[in-house]
């Protein structure tokens, strides 16, 4: 490569082969999907229905700061406490296994 010139990776071809040639980074990969799907969830209904932080914190019995933790992944919320916000804002959440 000539100086000066950058090389441009595209990420879901780079991401496709770390996982493949990496399997011990795939098995951390997968195991946060659902951690990561959660919070995708939350944060889309939360602007759907042009809601603060606080305002869900209120409807489902949580602190705004314990909201916020979630949804920038700072926390991991137990299975009992996703349960209990899903069903708190009706949301409906498929698991594949």
């Amino acid at each position: 490569m000539s100086k000066g010139k950058v090389k441009l990776y595209s990420f879901d071809a780079e991401k496709e082969r770390v996982l493949k040639s990496h399997p011990e980074i795939k098995d951390i990969y997968d195991s946060l999907e659902f951690k990561y799907k959660f919070i995708q969830i939350l944060i889309e209904y939360r602007m759907k229905n042009h809601l603060t932080q606080r305002q869900v914190a209120e409807k489902v019995g949580l602190s705004q700061q314990k909201i916020s933790q979630i949804e920038s992944g700072k926390v991991n919320p137990r299975i009992d406490l996703v349960s209990k916000i899903i069903s708190k804002l009706g949301v409906e959440i498929t698991l594949n296994i």
